[in-house]
């Protein structure tokens, strides 16, 4: 009896164990709602999703075959949902399906359905089957603009959809020369219409619930602080310096404004506490007043030359004085300072050229910029060394180059795709990333390819999109943000140049949305670097460790079920042969 129960209890280990990796998959479905191809009205499609244990990977398969942009946009959509649910998706494959009744034209515009599906799987949640959502998914979690609703509402009406979720703005459309409502056209088709302009209002649709925790408010680095506040103190003072010593000059009056107006925004942005803006505004305002001051001197064309020479080795002796990265931090401030010192060897020699054509106002003034740059490189420089955090290697600065060169590099081609055109920045960016990484140069290689990341996901944010909405995206960009730097410092890790952008989108909300725009994206893509640097060596071990966890509770378990058997058939055996005694001596 004793026997039967232990075998039983066994038999049960040796379920979990064989269950326990099927125990962490999930799976989900949703309505898609696409355009065919050629365009000839709207079709459904059913997408589903599977999620296995495994290394993060993604597989598509899709009846008919999709285009390119729905597989990138497949990608976007599961780094969307990882992020939005917090979740480290780096153990995880993602299987998607599409299976429609005809081509479909590409997939940006279920970007949004996918992941919505993608949270939903992930946090083990059922999406409303009666509810469909048509729209692209940008940074930040935005749901943005798409084409072909009356054809989409009228395939959801088809597939017996109660409920479409629409990007937020696109409730007007043209009929002919008529404006027309898509809310009027759903209703008329038994189709209720809701405006959407987040993924998190999208999962409230969806699911009645508010899935997303509440936001955590960000904890400034003290050391950051103090060091920020240096810096826009040494910038801002050397404004009022170089402010008092520039006499006013007719000829230069409208430079001497802006240097004026520049001053008065540093002075606002120090009462705020908004120590990188004013550091920013310091700045314009010192390569202008600087030079208004070369330009009253009737420097000779030598003296301008001796000028230049001495700025380009004081920006040699910089550049020598600098360390190698040993932390995310460091790897953030040396990228910043170099990038400075090249800026300023760029001006340098555009000067120089201007110099030898005779221009001499454009040489003073990419001189007297040079200068000022050159300062703000010596200011950053300060912050090497200031925060303690886990070390990084030279092996793992490459793989980060590499990750974010090809995320970059998949944006701008997307936002091609879509256009046939992306941000002569982002261009520019992503080669100086490319010619870098050849160079083994991977700080600079890292910090060009977030950059040119940024400036795409700036463009794709920016399509469809109406004047009056710009603000609005400001304002969730800035959240997602915020979000991402307080999660950052949860783990102590600060994100200096993501802040630093962070708050300087947060002060040009109001004057120049554009630029807000970008910033906010900027602040997105450089606070949570740390994601590219997780220890190789840890997810090695983590792996082999996973590894070997499963082997050695399948394999502990076949010998003690092995063991268990052999000493119930061994045990039954001696009871055989004792009675065999027993009744051998009764004879």
């Amino acid at each position: 009896m004793k026997t039967a129960k232990i075998l039983a209890i066994l038999a049960v280990i040796a379920a979990i164990a064989a269950t326990a990796q099927a125990a962490t998959a999930a799976s989900g479905h949703t309505k898609l709602l696409a355009t065919t191809d050629p365009l000839h009205g709207g079709v459904s499609a059913d997408l589903y999703l599977e999620t296995t244990p495994g290394t993060g990977r993604i597989f598509i398969e899709s009846y008919p075959l999709t285009k390119i942009d729905t597989q990138i946009s497949t990608r976007f959509a599961k780094e969307a949902a990882c992020s939005y649910t917090g979740k480290d998706c780096d153990k995880t494959d993602f299987f998607y399906t599409i299976r429609a009744d005809a081509a479909i034209i590409g997939g940006p515009s279920a970007g949004a359905a996918m992941t919505a599906l993608t949270i939903a799987v992930l946090n083990g949640e059922k999406l409303d089957q009666k509810t469909a959502i048509t729209g692209t998914i940008n940074s930040g979690g935005i749901i943005g603009h798409v084409g072909g609703l009356p054809a989409k509402i009228e395939a959801a009406s088809d597939a017996g959809i109660k409920k479409v979720l629409i990007p937020k703005g696109e409730t007007a459309y043209e009929m002919g020369n008529i404006s027309a409502s898509i809310i009027d056209y759903g209703k008329a088709l038994g189709i209720q219409t809701a405006e959407v302009f987040t993924i998190e209002e999208a999962m409230n649709e969806f699911t009645g619930k508010t899935l997303k925790a509440e936001q955590k408010e960000i904890q400034i680095s003290q050391r950051y602080s103090r060091l920020m506040s240096q810096l826009a103190d040494g910038l801002c003072t050397r404004t009022k310096e170089l402010r008092q010593k520039t006499e006013k000059s007719a000829a230069q009056a409208e430079i001497m404004q802006i240097a004026e107006n520049l001053t008065i925004e540093g002075e606002k942005a120090l009462n705020k506490n908004s120590a990188y803006a004013a550091a920013s505004f310091c700045f314009g305002a010192n390569v202008r007043y600087h030079y208004i001051q070369l330009a009253s001197q009737n420097l000779t064309a030598n003296e301008i030359k001796q000028e230049l020479e001495k700025s380009g080795e004081e920006a040699e002796r910089l550049w020598k004085k600098l360390k190698k990265p040993d932390t995310i931090s460091n790897a953030q401030t040396l990228a910043i300072v170099l990038d400075r010192i090249e800026e300023t060897k760029q001006h340098l020699n555009t000067s120089a050229e201007a110099l030898r054509q005779g221009r001499k106002e454009t040489a003073e003034f990419e001189l007297a910029f040079a200068t000022e740059r050159l300062k703000s490189a010596e200011a950053w420089n300060t912050f090497y060394g200031a925060m303690q955090e886990n070390p990084i290697t030279q092996e793992m600065l490459k793989t980060a180059c590499t990750n974010k060169l090809a995320e970059a590099q998949e944006r701008a081609e997307y936002s091609a795709t879509l256009l046939k055109s992306s941000t002569q920045s982002a261009i520019e960016h992503l080669e100086q990333a490319q010619n870098h990484l050849r160079e083994e140069k991977y700080v600079e290689c890292l910090h060009k390819a977030t950059l040119a990341k940024a400036e795409a996901n700036t463009f794709l944010s920016t399509i469809g999109a109406k004047e009056e909405e710009i603000p609005e995206i400001v304002k969730r960009k800035l959240e997602a943000a915020k979000a991402v730097i307080a999660s950052q410092e949860s783990k102590k890790i600060f994100p200096i140049v993501g802040y630093s952008y962070y708050e300087y989108a947060n002060s040009l909300q109001e004057t120049d949305k554009y630029s807000a725009l970008l910033f906010s994206e900027y602040a997105l893509e450089f606070s949570n670097l740390d994601v590219y640097f997780r220890q190789k060596t840890d997810k090695i071990q983590l792996q082999r460790t996973t590894k070997e966890s499963k082997t050695t509770i399948y394999f502990a378990a076949g010998i003690i079920i092995g063991a268990t058997i052999t000493y119930a058939i061994t045990r039954k055996a001696k009871r055989k042969k004792r009675k065999l005694i027993i009744n051998r001596n009764s004879k």
